[in-house]
């Protein structure tokens, strides 16, 4: 069975770069957007998607409504036919801010999403517009009632049980890639192991934790090359339907 490759784009600007830096991210998060390339907005997801053009890899990435990419950026990324596109649910608390969220992601990429994630595990706010709350049967209700083809969850776990609801399919577990924000005692060879067997696993990465830190980034290398198969939810939700 396969790994399937989650990488949510959680942040504007890489955080601690600079005092700048953390600064912009801070207001984007919390306050308004500011989406400035020449100030370092996506910079390290651009640095991300370099990375991946030399691994020829299938995988789902998650944008919230501030963390679009400008139109250069976005363009490389609609040219990679092996990357879904897809919504990191950030601050919506009811299905009609649901939907507003879902629609800012397709009109930006001109495309019709299939699935989301979820911006937090419910441990702690985030910031200060972030729906901190981690509610999982009101995002199955929401994805199944806008015609969506699944959801990712936040329980920290692997490997992860596939729950079909209809048409629908909820994919409740997921390992971190980045070792410091396990909460779990696996690592990416025993994710490995798992991928190769009879089971699916869903490794979540952020590109800004890619970018910073070195033993995330070899995390990452370990468990791509140990692994058989490597989906988009996309792909392994198409195959599993047939």
């Amino acid at each position: 069975m396969p790994l399937i490759l989650r990488v949510d784009v959680d942040n504007g600007y890489l955080y601690g770069k600079s005092k700048l830096s953390t600064l912009l991210n801070f207001i984007n998060e919390n306050y308004f957007n500011i989406a400035l390339p020449s100030l370092g907005y996506l910079s390290h997801l651009a640095e991300f998607i370099d990375h991946l053009m030399n691994l020829d890899l299938s995988l789902s990435m998650f944008f919230k409504y501030n963390t679009l990419p400008h139109k250069e950026l976005k363009n490389r990324i609609l040219s990679n036919k092996r990357i879904d596109i897809g919504l990191h649910l950030f601050s919506a608390r009811t299905y009609k801010e649901f939907v507003n969220e879902v629609k800012t992601i397709e009109k930006h990429f001109n495309i019709k999403i299939h699935g989301f994630t979820k911006h937090g595990d419910g441990d702690v706010k985030l910031s200060r517009r972030h729906a901190w709350l981690y509610e999982v049967e009101k995002y199955l209700k929401w994805g199944v009632e806008y015609g969506m083809n699944y959801f990712s969850g936040n329980v920290h776990g692997a490997p992860t049980e596939v729950i079909k609801i209809n048409k629908f399919i909820y994919f409740p577990k997921v390992f971190y890639i980045e070792p410091y924000a396990r909460k779990l005692r696996l690592t990416v060879n025993d994710v490995a192991d798992y991928a190769n067997s009879d089971y699916v696993v869903v490794a979540l990465i952020h590109p800004c934790n890619f970018v910073k830190y070195h033993n995330v980034k070899k995390e990452f290398h370990t468990l791509i090359d140990k692994v058989n198969e490597i989906y988009s939810f996309k792909e392994y939700v198409s195959k599993i339907k047939v």
